[in-house]
């Protein structure tokens, strides 16, 4: 790993960063205030009670049409992969009842899109670690779920080198994203190419592996399972795509429940209600929880008449049931059925996503215990913040922690006034002087007459505000003298917040490929740590 074996790691507690949701961090340091909303908690003894669990409930013949189709798949997908290679010894686990899974999903973001994308699956790689530490008895595999069946192309049609974005021109008219084609791609490739130039080992690596990915594939989907396993299938990371015919036949009997008779409905929405009242509810269910697969994604809804629509097309309970039948693979589950469906189709025991993604799963428990299927565990991915060492140095400088790595610049200077300050002492004491000042005036004015006390009452309150004002003032005079501190953290804020995103969710993998080559993605493995009760900051040797 060369020079980056060197880089220095902090960890800062996510309470102490602001980037949470309240709900996703109640989760984390009071999950007792949630019990009624997951099935079990990250413990060790928890995570034992979940395999028992889930081998009472995962069928062998739902094993059997896994096995299968992941088989099928890599082969369709042309991913040739021999007996010895980790994602085929993990395939053939699959097939034993002493396995299951540890998944994380996401989207089809060109070039992976934001940095978390990775940072998911490398969570899911060191959950699987540490489980076969805790019980060697049993086999454990980890799973990206491929999220090809979504038509937000504008989320996922574009990425960023160095706040440069970078996109792909592609006329989509609402179709699943998996399935597109990627026509336009190799013109975007040939830009992106020419501003990587000059190009050193690390680019010439990076520009090949997309090459195979992108130029080798029909569509998106096979696109993306080329890229991820050509960054992380030696660590053996299983890719699925849930926009499979098998899958979803196996699967029917819940589509009908979920769109003929909507039976999940209830449960979800009083959640979602309660959860709401309390925080933040993170979805809205719908009446009917699918989309319609045709020439686009369209939403299925039922009509005032009794009738079936997914936009031109309708059906009569009878003739939608039969559909169901004869072809489960056009029914797409949408955010709060997907987790079922993938739940239903892997010997899964927890689920690793991102902070929103927690807050929506805790609406989902009541979906599960309808379908008498055990609702996963729910683990928070890693977040990784990536500086150089001079901004560690900086700080080390001016005796400041990583935590003010995420707060504003100008509160950072305020905060570190007040410390060496004598501003805050000197106007508590003109407070002090001022209140003792219209005791005495109150006393008097009411020996006069004791109507005047109330008065005077009001006027020492609007001089102790006018004090706070002037105080405040004055703090900022003294942050204006200094503004070299003042330009450092906005430089440093910058490299946190790029364009006012925070980092992982603006910057791509190909900006720390492109310098470092592989061996970033292994110091970040060797980093990951599960379960994620901290944010990671890296800092990079100069």
């Amino acid at each position: 790993m060369n020079s980056l074996q060197s880089a220095v790691i902090q960890s800062i507690p996510f309470a102490k960063t602001g980037i949470l949701p309240s709900i996703t961090l109640d989760y984390l340091i009071h999950p007792e205030r949630l019990v009624p909303y997951y099935n079990r908690y990250f413990t060790k003894e928890d995570f034992y009670r979940q395999i028992l669990e889930k081998q009472l409930e995962f069928t062998d013949e739902r094993r059997k049409i896994l096995y299968r189709a992941l088989k099928r798949q890599y082969s369709e997908q042309g991913i040739v992969l021999s007996a010895s290679e980790p994602v085929m010894t993990n395939i053939e686990l699959l097939s034993r009842n002493d396995t299951f899974t540890i998944t994380t999903g996401h989207q089809l973001c060109l070039h992976t899109g934001p940095l978390y994308f990775i940072y998911k699956i490398l969570s899911a790689i060191a959950q699987v670690r540490k489980l076969k530490v805790w019980y060697p008895e049993y086999h454990f595999v980890p799973v990206f779920w491929l999220a090809s069946e979504d038509h937000d192309f504008q989320e996922i049609n574009h990425f960023h080198h160095h706040r440069v974005r970078f996109h792909w021109n592609y006329m989509h008219s609402g179709q699943p994203v998996g399935r597109l084609s990627l026509e336009g791609y190799r013109e975007l490739l040939q830009t992106y190419s020419e501003f990587l130039m000059p190009h050193n080992s690390s680019i010439t690596e990076w520009l090949k592996i997309l090459e195979y990915s992108y130029l080798t594939s029909i569509n998106l989907a096979q696109a993306t399972r080329k890229l991820v396993h050509q960054l992380l299938g030696h660590y053996g990371i299983v890719i699925i795509d849930g926009d499979d015919p098998e899958l979803k036949n196996a699967f029917r009997l819940i589509i009908k429940d979920e769109v003929l008779r909507q039976v999940s409905n209830e449960p979800l929405k009083e959640t979602s209600e309660e959860i709401g009242r309390l925080w933040f509810a993170q979805v809205n269910p719908r009446d009917i929880n699918f989309f319609y697969l045709g020439d686009s994604r369209v939403r299925i809804e039922k009509a005032s008449d009794g009738t079936y629509r997914a936009g031109q097309r309708v059906w009569s309970t009878r003739e939608l049931e039969r559909e169901i039948d004869n072809r489960p693979e056009n029914f797409s589950p949408n955010v709060v059925t997907r987790p079922l469906y993938q739940e239903f189709v892997l010997p899964n025991l927890a689920y690793i996503g991102g902070a929103n993604e927690i807050a929506y799963w805790l609406q989902l428990k009541g979906v599960f215990t309808t379908h008498q299927m055990p609702m996963p565990i729910l683990l928070l991915r890693n977040s990784f913040l990536q500086l150089n060492a001079k901004v560690k140095r900086f700080l080390e400088k001016n005796d400041l922690l990583e935590e003010i790595l995420f707060q504003p610049p100008a509160k950072v200077v305020k905060d570190l006034i007040r410390k060496t300050s004598p501003t805050d002492s000197r106007f508590e004491h003109f407070s002090s002087q001022m209140k003792k000042l219209y005791a005495e005036i109150e006393e008097y004015s009411a020996n006069v007459d004791k109507t005047l006390a109330a008065s005077a009452r009001a006027r020492m309150v609007r001089h102790l505000k006018a004090i706070e004002s002037l105080k405040a003032k004055v703090l900022s005079a003294e942050a204006r003298k200094n503004d070299q501190l003042l330009r450092k953290l906005q430089e440093i804020h910058q490299m946190v917040y790029p364009n006012g995103v925070f980092q992982e969710r603006y910057e791509n993998v190909s900006q720390y490929y492109c310098k470092y080559g592989q061996d970033w993605i292994d110091v970040l493995m060797a980093e990951a740590d599960m379960p994620s009760t901290n944010a990671i900051v890296l800092y990079w040797p100069d």
